[in-house]
């Protein structure tokens, strides 16, 4: 059986009640999407029926000592977003740093990573000297009057926003934006990056070309010359540093 939830919270709860009591299904597979996931997982955990989702990854299981606050019957293909922290935790670490920035959509899985990002960096000492959180669509001139805050605070930035492999084109124009402040002149400044759903071959975040300002060449848009747009982001991400979740 299968139902369409349209990555809606109350079609998910419902169709999963009928599944269960009409069709008397022995398991559920999905749905991936964070709120719907959440309410199936509580019924299914009600009911002690099986139930795994290939992503879902905002459910906060192994986050809680109390384990009565767990999905028993619940299982995940694909890291949470508390285990996605953790990894940039261990990134941190790592390269020995400790002072850094933030930058995230006001809502979206990204949202949800920025706020465990800052609460597990605060418990382990590092300390983030700026949260920039914006409102899509995002503009050039946005991205860049929060580069032009945010370079004057830290090195190290964390741009948690979608890219290519989820087709968002906010990177693109952060980085667009990064060049056009000279900040990817030098190796002063990092950015990073998560990629959440990669291709096998992904190796290229500048392509395929998403920014609104593709069309432009870049002497138009940023006064460095005619080189095609292409050319200015590859430039621009020798300065990322890009995490993979495989």
């Amino acid at each position: 059986m299968i139902e369409n939830t349209n990555c809606r919270s109350i079609d998910a709860s419902g169709q999963a009640v009928e599944l269960k009591l009409t069709q008397k299904v022995d398991a559920f597979i999905g749905p991936p999407c964070p709120m719907p996931c959440l309410n199936v997982a509580h019924l299914t955990s009600y009911w002690q029926t099986p139930m795994t989702s290939w992503f879902c990854a905002t459910i906060t299981d192994g986050e809680n000592e109390n384990l009565d606050h767990n999905h028993g019957t619940l299982s995940r293909t694909y890291p949470t977003i508390f285990q996605m922290a953790r990894a940039m935790l261990a990134t941190m670490d790592g390269f020995e740093w400790d002072v850094f920035s933030l930058i995230a959509p006001a809502d979206g899985i990204y949202h949800e990573m920025s706020r465990k990002v800052e609460l597990l960096m605060d418990k382990r000492g590092k300390s983030v000297t700026s949260v920039e959180v914006y409102h899509r669509p995002l503009t050039l001139d946005n991205a860049t009057s929060i580069l032009r805050r945010i370079k004057e605070v830290s090195r190290i930035i964390w741009l948690l926003v979608g890219g290519v492999t989820t087709q968002d084109r906010d990177q693109q124009t952060f980085m667009l934006a990064a060049r056009n402040l000279d900040l990817t002149a030098t190796s002063d400044y990092v950015f990073i990056t998560i990629e959440l759903f990669p291709d096998p071959g992904f190796e290229k975040p500048w392509q395929p070309i998403l920014s609104p300002y593709a069309n432009e060449t870049a002497g138009e848009l940023i006064g460095v010359g005619e080189a095609p747009v292409e050319m200015i982001l590859k430039e621009a991400y020798r300065n990322v540093l890009v995490l993979t979740m495989r």
